[in-house]
């Protein structure tokens, strides 16, 4: 019976507590031997307290969790003067907990089970001239770091304190280690706002810092031992006092000029590993290329195309390349009945699997022969699955060859200006690695872009001139390739030839050529097509003659009616 009257009065107690909120006076701080100066008051359940100090010191929090004392920064990295300090109910059910307020944040630094009064653990630093000699370290006397894999016990933590242009560097590994820093004119004194650095040493003689420049809180993922992601970083060497800005990381993208299949942009880092890319947004410029007859090409204008697409989408296309004999009827596949229009289906986003190419516009050799002259570890990254090629699919590719007429888009690069707007570009990938998802963005990437081959006219605008002298190289080409032994053949490109030497005097004559030429072969297509036909149709007739000949037609029988 006492102890559920205990119990009550506790909860009475307690209740009216948190009817109290006090804000103490901040009047008791004491110098430590180690040139802080810290707030010693103790803080009863239900109440709060708001602690600040002048703006040329350094107020400074203890992390719980990482068992240190931390300047409270903003989310956007801003070092705060002032924290709210509260002793509460904890969201845990029988719990107490302790929480930190200041500019945009707001959390529980540590659960208690009791509800007794907890010691403040605050401190500030006014001159960091302050702290004693004997508890600053030379360089050559910070700590060897490990190499074991794990990241707790490889790395050091590290907290800045920054007084004008003087840097305070804590160094929490195995024990804590300060170091002080006179930073130069040229220092931009904001690098120490950072909300994430690490301290590593693996030969014992080669202190550096790790600063995380961005927004992303991956810096602990990249320095892993299989690193995961790339962030904006500050390298700080700490025995040269040279700071080395990282910004942007190494990647290249390769694409083939599509005469068959689907137009692929294939991608490729070894910066840190990706296991799969979930959603990617990138730009690109193409156009259409349409061939007549072997010689006479035409183009679309260039268009910026957009691509923003997930792992879940696919890209359906039809496969039109045919011979051209597919198009005489009874011939070939028709006769047999076989469509040879079929329709394929490729992931827009996917890992590159070197056991089966079938739908890539590319061969396991080029690929390969390709990226291993940028990087010699290609070839066992892809055979231990670390690092992987992965393929976007970026649009149709040869879009009809039927041998007399073929189309097919045609990818802009620009390899003298990379800087190009029309270049292909990537602004946005999120990927997933050992479960976890992260992001890279396109300012953090220095993509190589390098097609086969390399197109680059900014335009289809061309001089007669030009278009003369292609048309030249074009029914060159056309010539090499035609069979000489057949008589016909001859006839046609002898008819062609003298017409074009008689009656070229200018780009308008050559165009009507071309359209004289476009109808002879028409019509030797036709005659062919019809001589086909009648071919065909030989047996067919040939049979019925027969049939004719020897076979009697048969006599009707009639049958006499009578009337009754």
């Amino acid at each position: 019976m006492l102890k559920k009257i205990f119990i009550i009065m506790s909860l009475i107690v307690s209740a009216f507590a948190l009817t109290i909120n006090s804000s103490y006076a901040l009047d008791t701080w004491e110098l430590n031997d180690d040139g802080y100066h810290y707030y010693t008051q103790n803080l009863q359940f239900g109440n709060s307290i708001t602690i600040a100090v002048d703006p040329s010191e350094v107020l400074e929090i203890f992390d719980y969790n990482l068992n240190i004392y931390v300047v409270p920064k903003s989310t956007s990295g801003i070092a705060q003067n002032q924290v709210k300090i509260t002793f509460d109910y904890d969201d845990v059910p029988g719990y107490f907990g302790l929480y930190y307020e200041y500019a945009d944040k707001s959390y529980l630094a540590i659960s208690f089970v009791s509800n007794q009064a907890v010691e403040i653990k605050v401190r500030k630093l006014s001159d960091i001239t302050n702290i004693p000699d004997d508890d600053l370290l030379d360089v050559s006397e910070l700590p060897q770091t490990k190499n074991e894999g794990n990241f707790l016990m490889d790395v050091g933590h590290v907290n800045f304190s920054v007084q004008d242009r003087k840097v305070l560097i804590t160094i929490t590994y195995f024990g804590t280690h300060k170091i002080v820093y006179d930073m130069g004119i040229q220092t931009d004194m904001s690098l120490f706002n950072s909300t994430e650095a690490y301290y590593v040493n693996l030969s014992g003689d080669d202190p550096q810092i790790f600063i995380n420049n961005s927004d992303n809180y991956y810096l602990k993922d990249m320095l892993s031992s299989d690193s995961k992601t790339f962030v904006k970083h500050t390298i700080w060497n700490l025995k040269t006092n040279e700071l080395t800005h990282v910004n942007e990381y190494k990647a290249y993208t390769y694409i083939k000029q599509n005469d068959e299949g689907v137009l692929i942009a294939y991608f490729y880092t070894d910066t840190f590993v990706m296991d799969r890319i979930l959603t990617a947004e990138l730009e690109y410029t193409s156009r259409i290329r349409t061939d007549k007859f072997g010689f006479i090409t035409e183009y679309t204008d260039w268009n910026r195309r957009q691509f923003n697409y997930t792992s879940d989408d696919a890209l359906s296309y039809l496969n039109l390349s045919v011979d051209w004999n597919l198009l005489v009827p009874g011939w070939g596949l028709h006769s047999l009945g076989i469509n040879p229009l079929t329709a394929v289906t490729i992931p827009r986003i996917d890992v590159v699997n070197f056991s089966n190419m079938t739908n890539y516009n590319i061969t396991q050799n080029e690929v390969k022969t390709y990226f291993e002259s940028l990087y010699d570890s290609f070839e066992n990254n892809i055979q231990e699955d670390s690092y992987k090629l992965f393929a976007f699919a970026l649009s149709d590719g040869a879009l009809i060859d039927t041998g007399i007429v073929k189309m097919q888009t045609e990818i802009y690069n620009n390899k003298n200006n990379p800087e190009d707007p029309h270049n292909f570009q990537i602004f946005h990938i999120v990927y997933e690695t050992n479960g976890h998802i992260y992001q890279t963005v396109g300012e953090d990437i220095d993509v190589v872009v390098d097609t086969d081959p390399d197109i680059s006219t900014p335009d289809n605008i061309f001089s007669a001139l030009e278009q003369l002298l292609k048309m030249f190289t074009d029914f060159q080409q056309f010539m090499s390739s035609l069979n000489w032994n057949d008589t016909l053949t001859i006839v046609i490109a002898v008819v062609v030839g003298l017409i074009i030497l008689i009656i070229i005097k200018s780009l308008e004559t050559v165009i009507s050529v071309i359209k004289m030429i476009f109808g002879a072969i028409k019509l030797v297509f036709m005659g062919i097509l019809n001589l086909v036909k009648f071919i065909f149709s030989i047996p067919g007739k040939l049979f019925k003659f027969l049939k004719f000949l020897f076979i009697p037609k048969k006599k009707n029988k009639y049958k006499r009616s009578y009337r009754k």
